[in-house]
């Protein structure tokens, strides 16, 4: 991505505001998950949580009654209502790189980076009721990453340490459901790979981001492979200011794809893409940096972050990422630090969230469930968006009137995300709105509608 990264012909410009509320009336009561004398972490790369359908899947680093640092696993077979005793999946965590993931036909995979540096790999074929002896992946990595999409490809992605100034990249790839794994593939050679994050979507397509550059003048790049990491497209450059680094990369169902990255010294920052990672837009400066993306089954992504070291916040986006809603607070007031917020969402869809927290002295797990995801017991328009399965505007561009063609109203959104009208079945006024870009939106169709008001 050259510097085509804000070339197309919309740039929205927002902020998130993350003011610490109360949370959405669908989030349920908190639970602690740990209370162990040691402390129960999740992994500082990679990603120990994973939602499909019913089962519920947390991997946590802690000590076992010897003292020695293991990998433990969790389990719930009802959304989060119970969970099992935890079960040890590797006997040595002190690298604190590891991930579990499911994929859609019952599969569990996991990788755990040693303090050797040597991946080893785990998988269950039952929702995690059992598991498969643990397997040898490699010899040596740096930051493994473990993504899946669809039934049976499951990718593992990380970069070698470089021998004299530039590293490779590589790709270890199955395609039976992590039963065997192909050779290693080159991906790319660079000088480093800070911030490595990569995503996977429906459509074939695998995302990579990272940063490279000298020290205070790091830089964000991406690289994409549309055919499910047979090939890979070149590097291209997303974020062009100086001292940046990528946070964390998303992708939806279709052709969305969410990219959370910091600046120093600058606030934080977020795009994204609506075209597969082709062309970035929809850049917003944040006052906190994105942790997790999650998005449910109507493609409406979800954000958890943390403020100040103590608040998990939670933040929707009705318009699949252009814009955020504001935020609400799911995590109580009590003192104490709080970390490593992750959010998946199953298909009903609910949402599951869970987070390290300070708050008995040790670092124990805590989790919390959303049975509303988009806040629509506290936001009726939003509960009239969810019902709407058409909408059609018109005249577009528009003067004084336009028609809405739809069975119930819509909310029409600015480009920072505010609500500045209820549009209704049939004719409105819209002469007092200012000349602009507007949306209306559709949750039921996952699509914005966009209004351009005339003088």
């Amino acid at each position: 991505m050259i510097s085509s990264c804000y070339r197309r012909s919309l740039v929205v410009i927002s902020v998130i505001v993350f003011i610490s509320g109360t949370a959405f009336a669908g989030w349920q009561t908190m639970k602690q998950l740990t209370a162990t004398p040691n402390n129960s972490n999740l992994p500082d790369h990679g990603n120990g949580f994973s939602v499909h359908n019913e089962y519920v899947h947390i991997a946590y680093s802690d000590k076992d009654d010897g003292g020695n640092y293991k990998v433990f696993y969790l389990r719930s077979t009802d959304r989060g209502g119970t969970w099992s005793q935890r079960f040890e999946l590797d006997e040595r965590s002190q690298a604190y790189m590891f991930t579990i993931v499911a994929d859609n036909s019952g599969n569990v995979h996991f990788i755990n980076r040693h303090t050797d540096g040597a991946l080893y790999y785990r998988r269950s074929t039952d929702n995690g009721a059992n598991w498969l002896p643990v397997t040898h992946l490699a010899d040596h990595t740096e930051n493994p990453i473990l993504l899946t999409n669809g039934a049976k490809n499951v990718y593992a992605i990380d970069p070698i340490a470089p021998s004299v100034d530039a590293a490779p990249l590589y790709i270890t790839r199955s395609t039976n459901g992590g039963e065997s794994w192909e050779a290693p593939m080159l991906i790319t050679t660079q000088e480093s790979y800070i911030g490595l994050c990569a995503a996977a979507d429906d459509q074939n397509r695998l995302h990579i981001a990272f940063a490279y550059g000298p020290q205070g003048n790091s830089k964000v790049y991406y690289i994409r492979s549309t055919d499910n990491g047979s090939t890979w497209g070149g590097v291209s450059e997303v974020v062009s200011t100086a001292g940046s680094g990528s946070r964390g990369i998303w992708a939806d169902r279709t052709d969305h794809v969410f990219l959370s990255f910091t600046i120093y010294t600058k606030p934080q920052n977020y795009c994204c893409s609506t075209d597969g990672g082709s062309s970035w837009e929809g850049l917003q400066s944040l006052p906190c940096v994105i942790r997790d993306i999650a998005v449910s089954s109507n493609n409406t992504p979800h954000a958890v972050a943390v403020q100040e070291d103590n608040r998990i916040l939670y933040a929707p986006s009705v318009t699949r990422g252009l814009t955020w809603n504001d935020t609400a607070r799911i995590s109580t007031l009590d003192p104490g630090v709080r970390s490593k917020p992750l959010i998946e969402a199953d298909e009903v869809p609910n949402l599951h969230a869970v987070w390290n927290g300070r708050q008995t002295g040790k670092v124990q797990l805590y989790y919390r469930k959303c049975t509303d995801p988009i806040g629509i017991e506290d936001n009726p328009m939003l509960s009239m968006l969810g019902r709407e399965r058409k909408v059609k505007l018109s005249p577009n561009p528009v003067d004084v009137t336009v028609n809405l063609h739809s069975s119930s109203p819509v909310a029409l959104f600015d480009k920072s995300g505010a609500k500045v009208a209820v549009l209704r079945p049939g004719k409105n006024d819209v002469s007092l709105l200012r000349t602009g870009v507007y949306f209306a939106w559709s949750e039921y169709t996952g699509q914005p509608v966009k209004l351009v008001k005339l003088q």
